[in-house]
């Protein structure tokens, strides 16, 4: 009887008709058993396959038996999405076991024991209740990444010896402090410590000289120190602010890497100017910001492709925005009466939103946005006439809808793609 046919008759007695099988023994040593509804595993043929990864994701597994560890070739085990509650005394014998991925079992009793797992590379234990992080994670000095989110941590155990780490996610906990060094982190390319309780950035990050990447959204930043310069390889910066942070009073002209700056909430009144300074930067998000008034420094922004300046209180924008590369502009849901008259300056824009404003018309400008393959204008007060879009011969996306057209016929021969009314 071959393997194929053991596992079928085994899987069959466990109450399971698996008819791709085949297609779930694959020849380079992987084997995948999700989404089977499995309660037991099929432990017999799988100490007889030998494989090298299995993936029994999506199950009902409440136990993993202890004879899983006799698989000392184990590289990669996925156990997301189960019901475990107990894991083998044994693990540590997975000698080779380099990706362990337990998300979303959230009654597990004994995690400790992955912590004698010492040749792990990936360990993501998100969505699995923790409420204290055992210290023993300093073990695992082969971790290349860490995910730990949506759990219940509000602090976190020395884990600088962790110096091979180069991502790093602690998402949705409850963590205010970094207390550890976190200067011999030096491979750390990516930080998540975003929808925590961080009122400052913690000044140990500063110390992250190859930083690349950094996520404090959801937190309510009050402070920001001019340390922050010191991260010049940082490339995206993700940010929240509170209600009580009116401008930034520093200037951000070590930050010579930055591309790409997400800044939510604050209360800013006018675009910063320091900003405009960064001249790195490709893509700029700013919501929920209170913004008003935006500079014409903005032209210094040269390499920009991408403004997101949504869900503010612009009334209008400078006379002349000269920006060649910007391809997105997004200004929903403003006050904004007017569009800038020299909006034919961006000729390389491809998609513009101005939806929930407060226009009343379209200037004849719009029409030279040859480029322009999307257009949201949807819920103004905008008085549509099918010759506001001659000339926009790319255009394949337009939303109207909420605003007063005069011939629909008209526009729907128009052949746009995705017309909405």
């Amino acid at each position: 009887m071959s393997i194929i046919d053991k596992f079928r008759l085994e899987l069959t007695l466990l109450g399971h008709n698996v008819e791709d099988l085949e297609r779930r023994i694959e020849p380079n040593g992987t084997l995948d058993l999700s989404d089977l509804e499995l309660e037991i595993i099929p432990i017999t043929s799988i100490l007889e396959l030998k494989p090298i990864s299995i993936n029994l994701g999506f199950n009902k597994l409440k136990i993993l038996p202890d004879a899983i560890t006799q698989l000392r070739d184990l590289i990669s085990l996925d156990l997301r999405n189960n019901e475990l509650i107990e894991l083998p005394e044994n693990m540590h014998r997975l000698v080779n076991l380099e990706d362990l991925l337990l998300i979303n079992n959230f009654y597990i009793k004994n995690l400790e024991v992955i912590f004698k797992l010492k040749n792990l590379r990936v360990l993501d234990l998100s969505f699995t209740g923790i409420v204290k992080l055992n210290d023993n994670i300093s073990n695992l000095r082969k971790l290349r990444k860490l995910t730990i989110k949506a759990n219940m941590i509000d602090y976190l155990p020395d884990l600088s010896k962790l110096i091979f780490l180069e991502y790093l996610n602690l998402e949705m906990n409850n963590i205010n402090e970094i207390s550890f060094s976190m200067k011999q982190l030096n491979k750390l390319k990516e930080l998540n410590l975003s929808h925590n309780n961080f009122t400052e950035i913690p000044d140990e990050i500063y110390n992250l000289k190859n930083i690349r990447k950094i996520d404090l959204n959801g937190n309510f930043i009050e402070i920001l120190d001019d340390e922050i310069n010191r991260l010049n390889k940082l490339e995206e910066l993700k940010i929240c602010f509170s209600s009580k942070f009116k401008e930034i009073n520093i200037k951000l002209d070590g930050m010579r890497s930055l591309n790409k700056l997400s800044i939510d909430r604050g209360n800013f009144y006018k675009f910063p100017d320091v900003i405009c300074d960064i001249k790195s930067l490709k893509y700029i998000r700013m919501n929920h910001c209170n913004i008003r008034e935006i500079s014409i420094k903005i032209n210094k922004l040269q390499n920009l492709d991408a403004l997101d300046l949504s869900f503010n209180r612009l009334r209008r924008l400078p006379d002349k925005i000269i920006l060649p590369d910007l391809s997105i502009l997004k200004l929903n849901n403003n006050n904004l009466i007017r569009i800038f008259e020299n909006i034919t300056n961006l000729y390389s824009l491809k998609e513009l939103y101005l939806s929930n404003n407060k226009f009343y018309n379209l200037p004849k400008e719009l029409r030279t946005l040859t480029s322009l393959n999307k257009l949201i204008l949807n819920n103004n007060k905008i008085q549509i006439q099918l010759d506001d879009f001659f000339g926009l011969k790319l255009l394949n996306h337009l939303d109207i809808s909420g605003n007063y057209v005069d011939d629909y016929s008209l526009l729907i021969k128009n052949e746009i793609d995705r017309l909405f009314l």
